[in-house]
């Protein structure tokens, strides 16, 4: 007799410390054991990504490339967009352009979301939570640092930080020259402790737009500081 299904699957959401969705072994076991890994409202995305995998797969349990687009396509949303990141931040994706059947059942389990109607919606209120939560947003913005970085690197380039940026950012003067001097100027890799700190800076700036002192910043945002000075004359 199969086990009886969860009506309420958030009750029993499986999420990561960092907002996302938890994909590891025992996260997946604990979601069996709770009785939303039964059927229902996961079985019809496992069966999407399925047809997914039929598209293009990197292997047994991963899809890339044409799947990964048709899915975004699917659910009207553009890569270098705010909903994009908000997207890949809830399915716990770390991995660009690769998405795993784990990171997508579980999310579908987790968010209770059993077409793409659904997540799409829900990828709307996410944004919306994210555009007027500063806590959320930086949850969010913290997680994104190994999916902005890509599998292959250890840390982020210059140019795949300053990308994403301008993307969490955009318009904002501060960013806008804190981008410039980076390209420009700093070219350096963009390592996990520096992404943290940035956002941390910024915040720290909006309080009285003045460069907070009270603190020791890391020494690429103290030369920033010097050189936005000095370009202000």
């Amino acid at each position: 007799m199969p086990p009886k299904v969860v009506n309420k699957p958030r009750s029993h959401s499986v999420k990561g410390k960092d907002g996302g969705v938890n994909t590891s072994t025992a996260a997946r076991t604990a979601a069996d054991k709770s009785g939303i890994a039964s059927k229902g409202s996961g079985s019809d995305m496992e069966n999407y990504f399925d047809k997914l995998k039929s598209i293009e797969k990197v292997d047994a349990d991963n899809i890339g490339g044409k799947a990964f687009a048709q899915l975004l396509n699917d659910v009207k949303i553009s890569t270098g967009t705010l909903e994009f990141y908000v997207l890949m931040w809830r399915l716990g994706v770390t991995r660009q352009g690769i998405l795993s059947r784990a990171e997508w059942v579980t999310a579908a389990y987790t968010y209770a979301f059993d077409t793409l109607t659904q997540l799409k919606t829900k990828v709307g209120e996410w944004t919306s939570e994210v555009k007027s939560k500063k806590e959320v947003f930086a949850i969010m913005y913290n997680f994104l640092y190994d999916y902005v970085r890509g599998e292959e690197d250890r840390i982020a380039s210059t140019e795949s930080a300053v990308a994403a940026w301008g993307v969490l950012f955009p318009g904002d003067p501060l960013m806008l020259s804190w981008n410039k001097w980076a390209k420009e100027v700093y070219a350096e890799q963009v390592s996990r402790d520096l992404w943290r700190q940035v956002l941390l800076f910024k915040n720290a700036y909006e309080e009285n737009r003045e460069f907070p002192v009270d603190k020791p910043w890391p020494s690429a945002i103290i030369d920033f500081c010097t050189w936005h000075k000095a370009q202000k004359g």
